[in-house]
């Protein structure tokens, strides 16, 4: 009797001889639970019988009439669902080398010799048997594991989608909201205009002064909620069109001279001469960019100086890439924070938001306008010696 093997269902094993008593005997030696035993008369029979089973073991007589052991391994090895079954072939024949090596080549993987013996012969059977069982758990195992991941796979695509649709529903709803928002602002603005034409006392001059300014950073802080949630949600679109390059930068400037007068600090404005001033690009996200990160460099430098320095290198034909570059020596950025200093809601350190307000937002977008016209902008800083932004865009030379 065959000890018990660690096979939870029957392993079916086929035993091929043309002597029914032969039969009887393999399979009253192989009698056991863990074994279902298939028998047949010839080699066709076996073919057929392979067809119909999945086996893990083949007991194959080698002399027979009409089809031969040999012959009947070399057609089960040509067949695709049978051509990895072990085949042992059972033999009454003499243990020449030369039977032996045309047993293997023929697809055997060994040999027993009749009369059998019966501990040798449960052995190699309990063995192949083991291995088949092995082999069956490991591709269930691999079949569980690939519909695990099938069904993981599945779960984190339904997650992307409803992360991308409560994406975009957010940046939807940023953008109407902060829209919705801008315009009463901008009445409130209008009003602030219009009072300070009035004769003020000093306390409400003070007072006026308060509003104008709350009123203001309000309206920033709007709009550059506006801009990123319209770039997130994908609504910004790159013009390409013909203007005058320094013309742009000036009325960028002019609107920050009065910060820097009021800051008292010296501003150095620079455009290279073999830069030309007629190109073709977006002047309005030029200037968005120009305005954030010059914004920036007034709002962290207390004194010192801040500069615009325009250059660019020419591509060939037409075509150039027009460099800016914002410095000032404020208080700089730490290496730790100029890793994530492009991340929107992200600044510095939270000191900054207390000493000079603003949530994060502004080079955040510059960034992904800078993405979005094709260039690519870079920062050197180094802690309480100011930094210097570099934003690199590619253009066309407008003409005249």
């Amino acid at each position: 009797m065959m000890t018990e093997t660690a096979m939870n269902d029957p392993v079916s094993i086929l035993i091929v001889d043309d002597r029914p008593e032969n039969l009887l005997s393999l399979e009253a030696l192989l009698r056991d639970e863990s074994i279902a035993v298939i028998k047949a008369g010839s080699g066709r029979e076996a073919l057929r019988l392979t067809l119909k089973h999945e086996l893990a073991l083949v007991l194959l007589d080698v002399q027979m009439p009409d089809m031969d052991g040999f012959e009947t391994a070399e057609l089960m090895r040509g067949n695709p669902k049978t051509k990895g079954v072990p085949i042992i072939f059972v033999t009454a024949g003499e243990k020449s080398v030369h039977s032996m090596f045309k047993g293997y080549e023929s697809g055997a993987v060994d040999y027993i010799y009749k009369p059998v013996d019966p501990v040798i012969l449960c052995s190699k059977v309990r063995i192949f048997s083991e291995l088949y069982s092995q082999r069956r758990a490991i591709e269930r195992h691999e079949q569980q594991l690939e519909k695990l991941v099938e069904e993981r796979t599945r779960e984190l695509r339904q997650a992307l989608r409803r992360a991308e649709a409560s994406s975009k529903a957010k940046s939807e709803f940023l953008a109407n909201t902060s829209h919705e928002i801008r315009t009463p602002m901008t009445a409130i603005q209008g009003a602030i205009d219009l009072l300070s034409a009035d004769h003020l006392t000093d306390e409400q001059r003070q007072y006026f002064d308060m509003i104008s300014t709350a009123a203001n950073n309000l309206l920033i802080l709007i709009d550059n909620i506006l801009d990123l949630s319209e770039i997130e949600a994908g609504r910004v679109a790159i013009d390409n069109r013909r203007f005058s390059l320094r013309s742009c930068l000036e009325e960028v400037i002019a609107t920050q001279i009065g910060r820097i007068r009021e800051k008292q600090l010296d501003f150095l404005f620079e455009v290279n001469r073999q830069t030309p001033d007629s190109v073709c690009g977006d002047p309005l996200r030029l200037k968005q960019i120009v305005f954030n990160l010059l914004g920036n460099a007034i709002k962290f430098t207390q004194q010192g100086e801040v500069g615009l320095k325009v250059s660019s290198l020419s591509n060939g034909d037409a075509s150039l890439l027009l460099q800016l570059q914002i410095s000032d020596t404020g208080v700089g950025i730490g290496q730790e924070a100029l890793t994530r200093i492009f991340e929107p809601f992200v600044q510095a350190d939270s000191s900054m938001t207390r000493r000079f307000g603003g949530v994060g937002l502004g080079l955040s977008i510059c960034q992904r306008l800078t993405s979005l016209m094709g260039g690519e902008i870079q920062v050197e800083s180094t802690e309480g010696a100011g930094s210097t932004f570099t934003v690199t865009l590619p253009m066309t030379i407008g003409g005249r």
